[in-house]
């Protein structure tokens, strides 16, 4: 039995959303996304390597200072800086001192603008491999409905 609220596939407005609904792509279409993806992937990554560097030397850094402070081994601080930066926090490692404790909320803000900015970036190489899908001239790409 069908809900009276469900438009019908006979409804007009029903066959509006049909139309405007992407074309899905072909194999070929999904590979050129997916490697235009990864080419303006490279490319953002590349334009904001220096803050991906300072950001994670900040890092590093930080976890340095908290294992100093707490009396672990470095390799440990370092450790307890990207679990916490990448807010995944096993809590196997807890800082103790009021230092360390600044230095960690130091650790989660410096791993949110890493996180932040990566999907950024991510997401601005999807946006543009999609566009540039979108505007091929050969009939592989999805076409946009005409304007009524």
């Amino acid at each position: 039995m069908s809900d009276p609220h469900e438009p019908s596939s006979s409804d007009p407005q029903r066959r509006d959303m049909n139309a405007m609904a992407p074309k899905p792509l072909s194999e070929a279409g999904r590979k050129r996304v997916r490697t235009s993806f990864f080419r303006y992937l490279l490319r953002g990554t590349r334009v904001i390597l220096p803050v991906l560097s300072t950001l994670g030397g900040l890092m590093v850094s930080l976890g340095i200072t908290v294992a100093h402070a707490e009396g672990w081994k470095y390799i440990d601080g370092v450790y307890f800086a990207f679990v916490t930066g990448l807010t995944v926090g096993y809590g196997d490692l807890v800082p103790t001192r009021l230092v360390s404790r600044i230095a960690a909320i130091a650790i989660g803000f410096t791993g949110i603008l890493l996180t932040g900015l990566l999907a950024a970036v991510s997401v601005h190489a999807l946006q543009s491999a999609v566009a540039e899908e979108k505007t091929r001239p050969d009939g592989d790409a999805p076409q946009e409905p005409p304007l009524s």
